[in-house]
């Protein structure tokens, strides 16, 4: 599931330190199925997120070496 989140070269790059542009993947982003949440955070055995005005909790899914996605629909 994760591959259509991101794509597994850039997460290897970005968890190793030689990305280029780390925020250019980081973060959130439009893609064919609503929306992808990246993040960097090494070290975390589980990471959630707090989306939308009511907090919905979003469990996200470990991608490689701390970088973790979640996917959000469109709304």
């Amino acid at each position: 599931m994760t591959q259509d989140l991101i794509d597994e070269g850039a997460a290897a790059a970005i968890a190793e330190g030689r990305h280029g542009d780390p925020f250019g993947v980081l973060g959130l982003h439009r893609v064919a199925s609503g929306f992808a949440l990246r993040v960097f955070v090494p070290g975390a055995e589980r990471v959630w997120a707090l989306t939308g005005k009511a907090g919905r909790e979003v469990e996200l899914t470990h991608a490689h070496g701390g970088v973790w996605v979640a996917a959000l629909p469109r709304k």
